[in-house]
């Protein structure tokens, strides 16, 4: 077994905030795949007493360990796990690095910008010895209405991860979206670009079996989307959609439920909308636990946004064998391309009304979709784990720089 024996992780957001939202996700879902395939790792967060990175505290790793996260052992059982490893001539060195999969301004407790700290964690890292790798989710705030508050912040964040080793781009349209503004806005030539590797996030929702295809009482069909409720997520579309269908079509036993954090600006206009249609319901947050039972009570979900770094939602939907109705671009497209998803131009609220007329009336056409979803290959959080640790190797040995491609 190939190894990492000095590897650090940060994770200063997630091991204080009380939530499991996307990148939160990402960040404890890797680590924990890290720490199965036997990776020793020591898990960093800031101190504002030494004003730099330290050892994450055992509170902290205890909250770490949370919602399936890697377990709270101490960086000193670790190093062991390393050591007895290497006694027995089963792994390799592929080097020191520090992973940072998450966002170093933001800061989610307050929900504001705060000082970037990707150039202190860079000097950090090349000051013990390793390099730093950035996992990378997109350029939304730079290229979406809605975000122009962390602009600002964001094109900071970008300018410094310029100066960073290796960037883990979660989709290839984030990467081709970064290498186009490493590009045009930093002018920078590729040769002079960190280097840029894909490797897509898994569909895997740990915890929790694949599901596999189960016939459903049909109708009435149960339809559900998750997600935060936001402006790019487009919900508002898609419920003036679902509530056209349904003015269209009163015959038609269906039922659509919303389950994500509401952001205050859309409150009075989703509430508007699911206030005149009986067939809607807005839930808000869920714990996992109710939010998997929604799903898995569903005949299929719907994702209606139009800019992702990825679509987690998606890939998620599909894990417990449950088609997908979303875009037919960007990342959201590249997830879809793989069976068991409805994909439309999601900016057309035409497009999805008539979508959702197909997948509730035609029950041969959903039935195929859900028997694609069930059969898909789904990689899970340690194939990913293992993945990043193959490039980590890759760039260590000098082959992906000359071996990646092209954005």
């Amino acid at each position: 077994m190939s190894a990492i024996t000095d590897l650090s992780y940060w994770v200063d957001t997630t091991s204080a905030f009380d939530g499991n939202s996307g990148i939160q996700r990402v960040t404890r879902y890797l680590a924990a795949g890290l720490d199965q395939l036997g990776y020793p790792v020591e898990y960093l967060c800031w101190s504002n007493t030494d004003v730099a990175p330290v050892r994450c505290p055992g509170e902290r790793r205890r909250k770490l360990a949370r919602w399936n996260g890697p377990p709270a052992r101490g960086w000193w059982q670790n190093a062991m796990r390393s050591r007895r490893g290497a006694a027995a001539g089963n792994e390799r060195d592929i080097g020191g690095w520090l992973i940072v999969p998450e966002l170093t301004y933001h800061d989610i407790l307050n929900q504001r910008a705060q000082a970037d700290l990707a150039p202190l964690l860079i000097e950090h890292a090349h000051r013990m010895g390793k390099r730093a790798a950035f996992v990378f989710y997109d350029l939304i705030p730079m290229t979406t209405p809605g975000y122009e508050e962390l602009r600002g912040a964001h094109a900071l964040y970008l300018r410094h991860l310029a100066q960073s080793d290796l960037i883990l781009a979660i989709s290839h349209h984030s990467a081709a979206a970064l290498a186009r503004h490493f590009r045009d806005n930093l002018q920078l030539a590729a040769a002079l670009q960190p280097s840029i590797r894909v490797v897509p996030l898994p569909p895997e929702f740990p915890g929790w079996p694949r599901e596999t295809f189960t016939a459903r009482e049909y109708p009435p069909v149960e339809i559900v989307s998750i997600g935060s409720i936001e402006p790019r997520k487009n919900q508002a579309m898609l419920l003036r959609a679902f509530n056209a269908l349904s003015a269209e079509h009163p015959e038609i036993a269906a039922r659509l439920c919303l389950i994500g954090h509401i952001f205050p600006e859309l409150r009075e206009e989703i509430a508007g909308l699911a206030a005149v249609n009986p067939h809607v319901e807005i839930v808000g947050y869920l714990p996992d636990s109710q939010m998997i039972e929604r799903l898995r009570r569903s005949h299929f979900t719907v994702f209606p946004s139009v800019e992702e770094g990825f679509g987690l939602p998606i890939a998620e939907s599909l894990w417990f064998g449950k088609p997908c109705l979303c875009a037919n671009f960007g990342a959201m497209a590249e997830i879809a391309d793989g069976g068991g998803c409805l994909a439309i131009d999601m900016r057309s609220e035409t497009e999805i009304r008539r979508a959702l007329e197909r997948l509730i009336s035609d029950e041969g056409f959903l039935r195929r979709l859900t028997e694609e979803a069930a059969s898909r290959h789904l990689a899970t959080w340690r194939d990913y784990a293992a993945e990043v640790a193959a490039v980590l190797g890759a760039e260590n040995a000098g082959i992906a720089g000359r071996e990646r491609p092209t954005y």
